[in-house]
């Protein structure tokens, strides 16, 4: 992924990886067999350490806006350029492109389980769900390097918008 971020994928290539990471390109297709198996065990991964993990994360705490602090924090936290990098190329490879949309809808679902928690009713989850991770992709995409401190505030303005627009809000 530290590749990915840095040269984008057309820097992701065998021999930079196998330098990156300490092995032999006949190690690297022992492990995954193939260029396409490599991506493939990738993208899971991605799919699964900065979605899955993360939503879960932000579930741990019993408190709903103690939720809503976790979620901010590990979305300021994922790393920004590769998953850049990600989106683009996806626009060219269908495989990667569904493993992005994937990523996308499960992060909408679990925001918007976040956002029913605080007491948001359906229609309104469902639009500041949308908006939430719209915010976190624009971001990504218009800035070549994410600064954390910056997207931290933008998150911290999503919070009170959320807090705007949950009536039965209780103040966190």
């Amino acid at each position: 992924m530290a590749l990915l971020g840095d040269e984008g994928r057309s820097g992701l290539k065998l021999a930079p990886l196998c330098r990156e990471v300490g092995v032999t390109s006949g190690s690297f297709y022992h492990h995954f067999g193939s260029w396409a198996g490599f991506v493939e065990a990738m993208l899971e991964h991605w799919e699964a350490e900065q979605t899955q993990r993360l939503i879960a994360l932000s579930f741990a705490p019993d408190d709903p806006w103690e939720r809503v602090e976790v979620m901010k924090t590990v979305a300021v936290t994922v790393p920004h350029e590769a998953e850049a990098a990600i989106r683009a190329w996806g626009k060219t490879d269908p495989a990667v492109g569904r493993a992005q949309r994937r990523v996308d809808e499960a992060r909408i679902a679990g925001l918007h389980e976040v956002i029913l928690g605080v007491g948001g009713d359906e229609a309104t989850a469902r639009r500041l769900s949308l908006m939430g991770i719209a915010l976190l992709a624009g971001v990504q995409q218009i800035r070549s390097l994410v600064d954390r401190g910056e997207l931290l505030a933008v998150f911290n303005d999503f919070e009170q918008v959320i807090a705007d627009n949950v009536p039965a809000r209780v103040a966190p």
